[in-house]
């Protein structure tokens, strides 16, 4: 298989473990939810407040959770050399161009 079907198929599996996150976070928050306001007849506002934050929340801890699971993973198995690269790091940018820069600057002279 090539680079870029690997990461193709690496994909498509992070986007379903980021779903699933999300979903036991949602469904995880909402029965946090459901057990804080158990005997509230009546509950108001707050629970229309915590339902968004939740849902938000959510998303946030999905995502952040998502992103240590894939960074790892790649740094366990070694994917960089098997998959297209996916996360590119800033300082690893700089470095290059830095270098690019040198080297066109000795062409020169």
């Amino acid at each position: 298989m090539s680079k870029t079907s690997n990461t193709v198929w690496f994909l498509l599996g992070a986007i379903i473990l980021n779903l699933l996150l999300m979903v036991i976070f949602m469904v995880g928050g909402y029965v946090l939810l459901a057990f804080i306001y158990k005997g509230v007849e009546t509950p108001g506002n707050g629970i229309a407040v915590l339902m968004f934050l939740f849902f938000f929340g959510a998303i946030a801890l999905s995502w952040f959770v998502y992103s240590k699971i894939v960074k790892w993973l790649v740094e366990k198995h070694h994917l960089e050399d098997k998959i297209s690269p996916i996360f590119s790091s800033k300082r690893g940018k700089s470095q290059r161009q830095k270098k690019e820069r040198i080297d066109n600057m000795s062409m020169k002279n």
